[in-house]
């Protein structure tokens, strides 16, 4: 069966990424339970399955987020590494889907994120762990099995200088310019930023931007609300 072929930019040599219009899902070999139930549904039938999916999500800035993705547009599904998302279109008269026009959402998991502390961040993170708005892939939230190699130990040629106050902090999105969101152990998000701290080992890389992850929800949302290229810049 046909797909389209998203070749990455840094690494064209593959692996593939092969996005499937709905229309031609019907027939795909999907080893994903919850997107093979998509397979061979229209837009309307796939919104309502989405709408059942998220209802449980509680009141407040995940609510929020639910609504925002409810009103766009189921086109496909999207296959890279052995990994399934659903491609929804913030454009649906684009024929293309691209860098700011999408999102790409994954199959809920069962996963407990024990490193994260953050009630409302597990929570989301069980409908939207490697959630993305690029193809192919190459940003947004983290898969459950990448959690542990975002961890701020301790300082390291990797990370740079760790201070006490950001020690264990676990990276959680990845912008797509090279830097980390990250929360600390007390619930507090900031940015790491990968030009400091990959040239040094005194200069702290870390910067507070909220109190908690609730806090940042509705600038994830406003990305879909205002087109804007990409979250968290």
């Amino acid at each position: 069966m046909d797909g389209v072929i998203h070749h990455e930019y840094f690494y064209p040599e593959g692996p593939e990424t092969v996005e499937y219009l709905l229309h031609a899902t019907k027939d795909c070999e999907i080893g994903d339970c919850w997107m093979a139930s998509l397979r061979g549904l229209d837009r309307t039938r796939i919104l309502e399955r989405l709408q059942a999916r998220f209802a449980s999500l509680p009141e407040g800035p995940l609510a929020i987020l639910r609504e925002q993705i409810l009103r766009l547009t189921p086109k496909s599904l999207v296959t890279h590494k052995d990994r399934w998302w659903l491609l929804l279109s913030l454009d649906p008269s684009s024929a293309t889907s691209e860098f700011g026009n999408m999102l790409m959402i994954p199959s809920p998991n069962a996963s407990e994120f024990d490193l994260i502390r953050d009630a409302v961040c597990q929570q989301f993170l069980r409908e939207f762990a490697g959630a993305c708005n690029t193809i192919p892939p190459s940003n947004g939230f983290l898969w459950p099995d990448q959690l542990p190699n975002f961890v701020f130990r301790e300082t390291s040629d990797n990370y740079g200088f760790v201070p006490d106050e950001w020690r264990d902090s676990v990276g959680f999105y990845l912008p797509g310019n090279g830097d980390v969101l990250v929360m600390r152990q007390d619930g507090v998000i900031g940015r790491w930023s990968h030009e400091t701290g990959w040239s040094s080992q005194t200069e702290s890389p870390f910067t507070q931007i909220a109190e908690s992850f609730a806090e940042i929800v509705p600038d994830y949302v406003a990305h879909f609300a205002d087109g804007a290229k990409n979250a968290f810049h």
